[in-house]
C-alpha cells in the first residue's frame, strides 16, 4: 500500500503494488472503519499496478494513478473508476511514485511526469501540459513529489534530483528555496524536512 485516503471516519480507500516481485497491484476500500477491506475492481485484466491516489475536498471526486491505464477518475467516493483522457506530453508517470497529484482547490488538477506536468483548471474537463524546464537534474526520470499550495504555488522534486518551484502554476520554475523537502503545505503555511 502506498496511498491511503480517508473520505469519513467508516470509509477510506487503499492501493498499491508489490514492490520488488511480479504481481498486480490492488484498490482496497472500507465502509467500516477499517475493520473489513473490500476490493475494488479497476482493472479488467487485473495487471496494473497503482499509487498517488487523492481525492477533493467533496471526497467523492479523486484521482489515482495506473501504470497501464494512466490516469482514471472516480466519481462516487471510489467504488468505480474511470480513464481520463490527457494529451500526449513528454515522459510518463512511473508507478512507484508515492506524491504525483496534486489538487490545491476544487477545479484544480495538476499532474506530475518526468520532463512535464499536466494541469487542468475546469476540475478535468480540459488539460494543458507545461514543460519542466531543459536540463532539470532528475536522473531516475522520477517525482519524488509534487506539491501546490494553490493554483499558483507550487513545488516539485525528483528523486536524486533537483527541487522546483513555481509561482505561475508551472509556467516558470526556478530552483527552490525551500529549506529541504516540502511535504506539507497550505496556501499560508509550509513545512520541510532538511
Amino acid at each position: 500500500i502506498n496511498s491511503i485516503v480517508a473520505l469519513s471516519p467508516d470509509i477510506a480507500i487503499a492501493c498499491g503494488f508489490p514492490y520488488g516481485h511480479q504481481g498486480s497491484g490492488i484498490v482496497l476500500r472500507t465502509a467500516d472503519g477499517g475493520m473489513s477491506w473490500s476490493t475494488i475492481k479497476v482493472d479488467q485484466r487485473n495487471d496494473a499496478s497503482y499509487c498517488s491516489m487523492v481525492f477533493h475536498p467533496d471526497r467523492t471526486t479523486g484521482y489515482l494513478i495506473s501504470n497501464r491505464d494512466g490516469l482514471l477518475r472516480s466519481t462516487d467516493a471510489g467504488l468505480t473508476w474511470h480513464n481520463v483522457k490527457l494529451p500526449s506530453y513528454p515522459g510518463g508517470c512511473w508507478v512507484a511514485t508515492h506524491k504525483v497529484i496534486s489538487i490545491p482547490d476544487p477545479n484544480t488538477v495538476i499532474i506530475g511526469g518526468d520532463r512535464a506536468i499536466v494541469r487542468s483548471d475546469d476540475a478535468g474537463k480540459t488539460w494543458q501540459v507545461r514543460a519542466l524546464p531543459a536540463g532539470t537534474v532528475n536522473p531516475h526520470n522520477q517525482f519524488s513529489y509534487l506539491r501546490f499550495a494553490s493554483p499558483t504555488r507550487g513545488w516539485v522534486n525528483f528523486l536524486g534530483g533537483a527541487s522546483l518551484e513555481t509561482a505561475d502554476g508551472g509556467q516558470t520554475w526556478k530552483p527552490s528555496t525551500a529549506p529541504g523537502e516540502p511535504f506539507s503545505i497550505s496556501a499560508k503555511e509550509g513545512w520541510a524536512i532538511n
